[in-house]
């Protein structure tokens, strides 16, 4: 029943991610608008975003990030593992 409830197109959701683990979250050191990149976790993190999506069976059909590299990062990395190509990212 779960699953027929999230294939329904009549139900609306939002979903916020945050970026994954980036140089500086990973030091210890407030980023704030420092514009660093993602760690190799990082990446690693924002796959298994879009494996969990996948497994709720979530399709997203649009992506909004903020303006940093590692927001864009995420968001492209997620779009990516989903395999779908539909997928707009605004930034």
């Amino acid at each position: 029943m779960y699953r027929k409830y999230l294939r329904n197109k009549n139900t609306k959701r939002l979903l916020v991610i945050r970026h994954r683990q980036s140089i500086w979250n990973n030091d210890s050191k407030f980023t704030g608008w420092t514009n660093i990149p993602l760690t190799e976790k990082g990446k690693d993190k924002a796959k298994q975003i879009a494996k969990s999506l996948l497994s709720h069976y979530y399709r997203p059909n649009i992506i909004f990030s903020f303006i940093l590299d590692r927001a864009i990062q995420t968001s492209n990395i997620i779009k990516k593992e989903l395999n779908y190509k539909n997928i707009h990212i605004h930034t």
